[in-house]
């Protein structure tokens, strides 16, 4: 039987995190599918400059603090892989994305980990995209982690340490956009 948690931070994995959405996506209970990308920003000058094993340091506590974040059955949170997560929720209400949002990023100010190369923060930061999907049952779990980690490059390309965040509504309606820092 293959693991379905990640063997460095301890999180789901991929192969995990792509069972439960895929659940989701066919629960009629839940109406609303948020999935964000985030990336940790600067890891390769972090891990080049105070090593691996301090960069291995630096997932796990960023795993960690997001796992310790999103607790619910409907919230999994995996690591994507690298220095990226994924976080996906579901739920029967709206998602106010974000509030989501602003709860990494301070969750992973509070850290603290010092990061003197990074050209945005003294400190480790990361970049968030995400895809809010309404009516989600059209949608593969593949495609709103595509459109997610559309929205992440778009947050390292406003600069880092960012948020960008698109709202997609399946039933015939045009989808909106909303970019948030």
């Amino acid at each position: 039987m293959q693991s379905e948690h990640d063997p460095l931070t301890g999180v789901a994995n991929r192969r995990r995190l792509e069972h439960l959405a895929e659940g989701w996506l066919q629960d009629r209970t839940f109406e609303h599918l948020a999935v964000f990308m985030i990336d940790v920003d600067y890891f390769k000058p972090f891990n080049d400059n105070y090593g691996h094993v301090a960069g291995d340091k630096a997932l796990k506590a960023v795993a960690a603090k997001l796992d310790a974040l999103f607790q619910y059955k409907s919230e999994v949170v995996a690591r994507f892989g690298g220095e990226e997560f994924c976080i996906v929720i579901a739920s029967s209400m709206p998602i106010d994305c974000d509030e989501v949002t602003s709860r990494i990023h301070f969750g992973i100010n509070e850290l603290q980990i010092e990061h003197a190369h990074s050209t945005v923060s003294d400190y480790l930061t990361v970049s968030i995209g995400g895809l809010y999907s309404i009516g989600s049952k059209k949608n593969s779990y593949a495609n709103l982690v595509r459109l997610a980690d559309k929205e992440l490059y778009q947050a390292k390309q406003s600069g880092r340490n960012r948020s960008s965040v698109m709202e997609m509504i399946t039933s015939e309606e045009s989808s909106q956009t909303d970019e948030s820092e």
